[in-house]
């Protein structure tokens, strides 16, 4: 199985949430995991909100920023190109997505193109689950 994770579900497998178990299960039975470059950013970002909110305390955000740095070369990078951009773009007019939601499935929409195999897309995110749905991607 092809996954791809967006950042709401990357995030579940430093910060301990409902469905990090079910989420780290999904990349344990994925022949490849990816996602998009612009999950580093948004990735570390999100790791850095949860300690300024008090979610992580400075221990564990030592340890899931270590552990984030660690796994992230294991991840099938999609890269941000003019065309890819370009697509969510488009994308946007058809679904209530907001940017990087819409790079997201713009970025699993290429990877289910390129590979010609069918992928798995994960968020958290109800609007982008429907889009995904929509546009023909498994959503779990």
């Amino acid at each position: 199985m092809i996954l791809y994770l967006d950042t709401s579900t990357l995030l579940k497998l430093y910060i301990k949430e409902e469905d990090s178990d079910a989420i780290e299960d999904l990349v344990q039975s994925a022949d490849q995991t990816n996602t998009s470059l612009i999950a580093y950013a948004e990735g570390r970002a999100g790791l850095a909100r949860a300690h300024r909110l008090g979610r992580l305390n400075e221990r564990e955000r030592v340890a899931a920023t270590t552990e984030f740095e660690s796994r992230w070369s294991a991840l099938g990078l999609i890269p941000v190109s003019e065309e890819l951009v370009t697509f969510a773009g488009r994308l946007t007019d058809a679904y209530p997505l907001r940017g990087y939601d819409a790079v997201h499935l713009a970025s699993a929409l290429t990877l289910q193109s390129d590979s010609m195999q069918r992928v798995v897309f994960s968020t958290s995110d109800g609007q982008l689950k429907s889009a995904a749905r929509a546009e023909g991607l498994t959503v779990p």
